[in-house]
Parts: C-alpha cells; sequence; structure tokens
C-alpha cells in the first residue's frame, strides 16, 4: 500500500470547539454564550439603555417569518394576541431624562408584579 492512505484502526482527534472567539462555552453559561453568538453573528446589536437593542436587518426579516407563522398559529386556535409595552428601570429613565421630559404623562410605573 501507498502512503496516501490512513492506515486502519487510527482516527483523526477531532476538536469539538470553534475559532470564533467566543469567550463562553453554551454547556457552562448559555446565557453569556447566546449573547455572544447574536451579537458575533451580527444579529443585534445593544443600545445605550439596559436592555434594549437593534435588530438588524436580517434578524429583522426572520422575526417577521416567524411572527407570520405563530400569529397564524395561535389564530387557528383562536387565541386573542396581545402586547406588552418596554419595560424601563427608573434607573435607564433618569439617565435619559432630558430625553423622554415630554413623554412623562405616557409612562407607566409598575409598582406590583406577579
Amino acid at each position: 500500500m501507498s502512503g496516501k492512505y490512513p492506515k486502519k484502526g487510527k482516527k483523526k482527534e477531532v476538536k469539538k470547539e470553534t475559532g470564533l472567539g467566543l469567550s463562553y462555552k453554551k454547556d457552562e453559561n448559555v446565557g453569556e454564550w447566546y449573547s455572544k453568538v447574536v451579537v458575533s453573528g451580527e444579529m443585534i446589536e445593544y443600545y445605550d439603555i439596559s436592555g434594549c437593542y437593534i435588530l438588524r436587518p436580517w434578524t429583522m426579516s426572520n422575526w417577521e417569518i416567524f411572527q407570520a407563522f405563530f400569529d397564524a398559529e395561535i389564530k387557528k386556535m383562536k387565541i386573542k394576541n396581545s402586547y406588552f409595552p418596554l419595560f424601563v428601570s427608573p434607573g435607564a429613565l433618569q439617565k435619559e431624562k432630558d430625553h423622554i421630559e415630554g413623554f412623562a404623562p405616557e409612562i407607566a410605573w409598575v409598582t406590583k408584579s406577579g
């Protein structure tokens, strides 16, 4: 036999990590891993206000497809849709007080949950 074929019984070792520069492993910290994946994959971009982020164009396209699918399925079950406003902490609002000054009547403070 020539040397171009591997000998039987020897298997090449396969490394199960990627070179994507992820600093967290999925099985160790799924939350941080997921955050890194969506940011590194340019799916979202974080905004200055905590809890706010920007969906990039191709992510928005996927969201619209998912939403249309689930909306049709929900309607088949005769379930009514609901929409909940964005929740922002008082501290985050305080940082943005110059920008929200005219919106004060539209802010609803959540004082109890559950």
